[in-house]
């Protein structure tokens, strides 16, 4: 069973600058990829927004999850972010 995931990163605080952001949403779509993550959307904050900030959300595996989760983490504090939001569920066709 695949569970459907969504991961929310922002720079609202303004911490990066817009080169270590790029590296930042670079990063977590690759480890998003290399966990074998089946992206479905992604998008980042609109270009005049006051604030940074992106969205993915896809499907993937339960060991795919765990790794992603496993790196998620220190992935945020090395790009000196204090949060990163994520929401897990599975996906019901009606």
């Amino acid at each position: 069973m695949k569970l459907t995931v969504t991961i929310q990163i922002g720079n609202s605080d303004d911490k990066l600058t817009q080169s270590q952001w790029k590296d930042y949403v670079n990063s977590v779509h690759d480890l998003i990829l290399a966990w074998g993550g089946e992206i479905h959307f992604s998008a980042p904050s609109v270009g005049w927004a006051d604030w940074q900030n992106c969205a993915w959300v896809f499907t993937i595996g339960s060991r795919g999850y765990r790794g992603i989760k496993k790196y998620l983490v220190p992935l945020r504090v090395s790009y000196k972010q204090d949060s990163v939001a994520v929401t897990i569920g599975t996906t019901e066709f009606l």
